[in-house]
């Protein structure tokens, strides 16, 4: 059984809201650096490609040596290569059982300046 466990941490002196809104498409848009979350086509498509894929992260679950394997990533954002990364362990622990790694640690670094 997989147990998620969210820690928040907060470092700063001045907390300020995110603005957020969204375009035409319907995908989310940072007010503050008028850029888009994810692709208007597919984001969660993208997100496996580039973030999974980009770090080959499901390749290295099965090789990795340790029982706890730690993914940092700046910017938490809507929290999409975090679910996306989440979906992909639980598949691989769940058929996976006595592999040696059995714990993800997410670490977000927000509003890093």
């Amino acid at each position: 059984m997989l147990r998620l466990v969210i820690r928040v941490t907060r470092e700063t002196k001045r907390h300020t809201t995110r603005q957020h809104e969204f375009n035409a498409e319907g995908t989310p848009v940072s007010r503050d650096f008028d850029d888009v979350y994810f692709s208007n086509d597919n984001g969660l498509e993208e997100t496996r490609y580039v973030f999974l894929g980009g770090n080959r992260l499901p390749e290295r679950f099965p090789s990795h040596p340790r029982p706890l394997m730690i993914v940092a990533e700046s910017g938490f954002g809507t929290g999409l290569n975090f679910l996306t990364l989440w979906q992909a362990f639980d598949v691989f622990v769940r058929d996976n059982p006595d592999v040696t790694l059995q714990r993800l640690h997410f670490i977000s670094f927000e509003n890093i300046r």
